[in-house]
C-alpha cells in the first residue's frame, strides 16, 4: 500500500500569536501513521507557495485579491480546502462573492445555537456523539454579506461557521478567531481540533 500522504497546513496570519491553537490543532495527527505539520507565513510569502503540497489552508487576514485570489481559487479547484478567519483590520474586499462585515462584540457571551452534526466540519463522530459545539461562547465575531450555507449559527441566524458552495474543494468561513478575548474555541480545543482536521 502507499503510504499515507503528510498533512501540510498552512497559516497565513497578520497576528501569528492568534493563530497558534490551530498551528497547534493542525499539527498534531489524528492517526500515527499520518505525518502533519503546520506553518505560519504572512502574505508576503503567498506568492511563493508550493501549493501541490499544501493540504489545508487557514487564511488569517485580510481576503486574498489579485493574484493572490488567483492562486487561493485555482487552490480550490484542484480540490484543496480554505477555512477564513477574520482578520482585526477593515477591509472591503471580497473572495468569491463574499466579504467581512464589521466586527460585532456582545456583553454577554453568545452561544450556538444550530449547528450541522450530519456532515461537513462539525459532523459528529463516528461513534455518533455530537461535538460540544453548544458549550462553544464567543464574544466578538464578524458578520458575513454573500451567499454562503450555514453550518453553525447563533440564534437569529447569525453565522459562525458557513460554507460557500464549490464544484470542488471546501471554502469556509468562520465569523471569530481562537483568541480568548473572541471565543472559547481554544479553551473548547476539541471542536477547534475537529475543525482544523
Amino acid at each position: 500500500f502507499d503510504r499515507t500522504q503528510p498533512r501540510r497546513t498552512l497559516l497565513v496570519s497578520e497576528d501569528p500569536p492568534t493563530v497558534v491553537p490551530l498551528q497547534l490543532a493542525t499539527s498534531i495527527a489524528p492517526d500515527p501513521t499520518v505525518t502533519c505539520s503546520a506553518e505560519v507565513i504572512d502574505r508576503a510569502q503567498v506568492a511563493a507557495v508550493d501549493w501541490e503540497t499544501v493540504s489545508l489552508l487557514i487564511w488569517h487576514a485580510p481576503l486574498p485579491e489579485a493574484e493572490e485570489a488567483q492562486a487561493v481559487q485555482a487552490y480550490v479547484q484542484r480540490g484543496g480546502q480554505v477555512i477564513f478567519m477574520p482578520p482585526r483590520s477593515a477591509g472591503g474586499t471580497d473572495f468569491m462573492g463574499v466579504h467581512w462585515e464589521d466586527w460585532v462584540d456582545s456583553q454577554l457571551p453568545l452561544a450556538v445555537e444550530t449547528w450541522r452534526g450530519d456532515q461537513d466540519l462539525l459532523a459528529n463522530t463516528q461513534s455518533g456523539a455530537a461535538l460540544p459545539v453548544g458549550q462553544l461562547q464567543v464574544r466578538r465575531y464578524r458578520g458575513l454579506a454573500g451567499e454562503v450555507t450555514p453550518l453553525a449559527s447563533f440564534k437569529g441566524g447569525r453565522p459562525l461557521l458557513a460554507r460557500l458552495p464549490t464544484t470542488r474543494g471546501g471554502v469556509y468561513f468562520c465569523a471569530t478567531t481562537p483568541d480568548g478575548g473572541d471565543s472559547s474555541l481554544a479553551a473548547n480545543g476539541v471542536v477547534l481540533y475537529v475543525l482544523a482536521q
